[in-house]
């Protein structure tokens, strides 16, 4: 409870943080597949993983998140 109410998150907090957590799980996932067997290897080469950031991309975390329009 604050001096202003109790702390119930609104339905825009709710269905925001069910949005993060799905975009963190979905990241995770492709680190734990993607980066992670071959980060010795990147680290080593010293090389940009140009395939592996374009993967990033492809999955939506990478540029502005809007509309393309504008």
């Amino acid at each position: 409870m604050t001096c202003f109410g109790p702390l119930i998150p609104s339905q825009l907090e709710v269905g925001l943080i069910a949005k993060q957590e799905m975009f963190k799980s979905l990241f995770r996932e492709f680190a734990d597949k993607g980066i992670m067997p071959i980060a010795v290897e990147i680290d080593e080469s010293r090389e940009f993983p140009h395939k592996t950031v374009n993967k990033i991309g492809a999955l939506g975390f990478l540029g502005l998140p809007f509309p393309q329009e504008y």
